[in-house]
């Protein structure tokens, strides 16, 4: 069942990202008396890597026919909402940078940034869901699980080859963790970013793994301290806004290497 899930992997890149597992040498030499060393990195590599599936179970009299219904309507419609409006946002802020992928840095990093433009009335919500074409996004829809008749799944695929080309913005494990489990970068997760983010840029999305960066920092994690990136996104505020707020979206994540819809906000 699951080779079934994957083989609908595009742009699956198995070499990209070959995430390591570092253990006390005390606890791999006790694995050791166990496993060979082949089977042990395996299950260290598979350890150290995200989750198949996200998982929904039906409640409340709710039947997984139902569930599967909404989830599949709410999805489709954020994600044409959100592509909207995040486009929107590129055009008004950052008309120049809709075409190349050189960011616009042009106010010192002082904007706090929560001006998002309202959404345009000139095309209905309607209008919007039959002229985006969903078929080609990489937009996956809950199945059903096989076996529990009560649970929906959710794949999570990559990892994709995409690549960290924008000023790039840190966060701290728990929110990274969350990241590739589908949600976007809230404020609070964000300790540091580089200078001059402005509202509306495009961005580069890096785990601090060994918390090295104080709140606030400016500077690029070196051989000091290890990350991991997970993905590209847009900035949703500016970078003194990262650092100032207690809530809201800091970055709105549209290129993940691993890929799971967002289930911010699914049980309203």
């Amino acid at each position: 069942y699951q080779r079934r899930v994957r083989g609908d992997m595009e742009g699956y890149s198995s070499q990209l990202m070959r995430p390591v597992l570092h253990l006390d040498p005390l606890v791999i030499e006790h694995l050791q008396k166990y496993f060979t060393v082949p089977h042990l990195n395996k299950i260290l590599e598979s350890i150290a890597r995200p989750p198949s599936f996200t998982t929904l179970r039906t409640c409340f009299g709710t039947s997984r026919d139902e569930l599967l219904y909404s989830l599949e309507v709410y999805l489709r419609e954020n994600y044409v909402e959100t592509a909207y409006r995040l486009k929107e946002i590129q055009l008004k802020y950052h008309p120049s940078s809709s075409s190349s992928s050189t960011p616009n840095n042009n106010n010192n990093g002082n904007d706090s940034g929560n001006e998002e433009p309202s959404p345009s009335t000139s095309t209905t919500k309607d209008k919007r869901m039959e002229e985006y074409d969903l078929s080609s996004t990489r937009l996956k829809l809950p199945i059903p699980h096989p076996l529990l008749k009560d649970v929906v799944m959710f794949p999570i695929f990559g990892p994709f080859d995409f690549q960290p080309i924008y000023p790039h913005v840190y966060v701290d494990q728990p929110c990274g963790s969350s990241v590739i489990l589908g949600a976007n970068i809230f404020s609070v997760g964000i300790v540091g970013a580089a200078p001059f983010i402005t509202f509306g840029d495009k961005v580069s999305v890096f785990i601090d793994v060994d918390g090295v960066l104080l709140k606030g920092e400016t500077r690029e994690i070196d051989e000091k301290g290890r990350k991991v990136f997970i993905g590209n996104g847009i900035a949703m505020s500016g970078r003194t806004g990262f650092f100032s707020s207690k809530s809201g979206v800091g970055v709105q994540m549209t290129e993940r290497v691993w890929n799971t819809p967002s289930l911010n906000n699914v049980l309203n």
